[in-house]
């Protein structure tokens, strides 16, 4: 019995806690990573142009711009091989003061991350050439916008005296109610390479179902071999 609850128990988790991260230099070039965290997100590149609607389509990884070459050699990004992110002002912009900056001209290009159950955090590495700002606008699962958060640099210096500002930072949800998330650079380009999310672990009346259950199936096992000791 106590196997079995232990594999049952690991199934649980498993299922309502699939979390942990994803780094691009570890995985290959053009690859689909948009359900990389199984149940607990989706991943998407977003991509808006001037009188257009944004256009979303599943997270890829890239190899790195050689032009712009930095710690890593390969980013999460579109299919069409883009993986800078930037123009996210044009949106809070947008947001703050559609009157003045309505939805059509805005142009941007972003990460934007849809989890499909509770979780504790969401988390990112990324790297800038110019040391700009990184926006994290949070929404419901309905849409509506909770609130936006700006990530400054740490100021990484990058080989042969480049200067690469480095980005780590680690978003808490827990009890937030977030449905999404869509982040990227205020202006200039940012390159993401690693993306975590930590899940909620199960429900104790989930786990308390589970014990009930094979506590019930025991019980009934146990009379099946009463019953076959004493039947003549």
């Amino acid at each position: 019995m106590n196997k079995t609850l232990i594999f049952l128990l690991s199934i649980i988790f498993a299922a309502n806690a699939f979390g942990g991260f994803i780094n691009a230099n570890d995985l290959k070039t053009g690859e689909n990573i948009a359900n990389s965290f199984g149940s607990s997100a989706i991943l998407h590149w977003v991509s808006k142009e001037q009188n257009k609607q944004a256009v979303m389509s599943p997270l890829i990884v890239n190899q790195a711009n050689t032009e712009f070459l930095g710690n890593y050699s390969q980013y999460f990004g579109a299919a069409n091989g883009k993986s800078d992110t930037y123009g996210l002002g044009n949106l809070q912009d947008t947001l703050n003061d559609p009157a003045n900056y309505p939805e059509e001209n805005a142009i941007y290009s972003a990460i934007a991350i849809t989890f499909t159950q509770p979780v504790l955090s969401f988390g990112f590495e990324a790297e800038n050439f110019n040391g700009d700002e990184q926006f994290a606008f949070l929404f419901t699962p309905q849409g509506s916008l909770i609130r936006r958060e700006t990530i400054i640099p740490l100021g990484i210096t990058g080989d042969f005296g480049v200067p690469i500002s480095g980005y780590k930072h680690t978003f808490d949800l827990t009890s937030q109610n977030v449905g999404s998330i869509i982040l990227g650079s205020w202006s200039s380009a940012t390159y993401y390479y690693k993306l975590s999310i930590d899940t909620k672990l199960p429900e104790p009346s989930s786990i308390l179902m589970l014990v009930l259950g094979l506590t019930l199936l025991r019980i009934k096992q146990i009379k099946a071999v009463s019953l076959r000791c004493i039947t003549p």
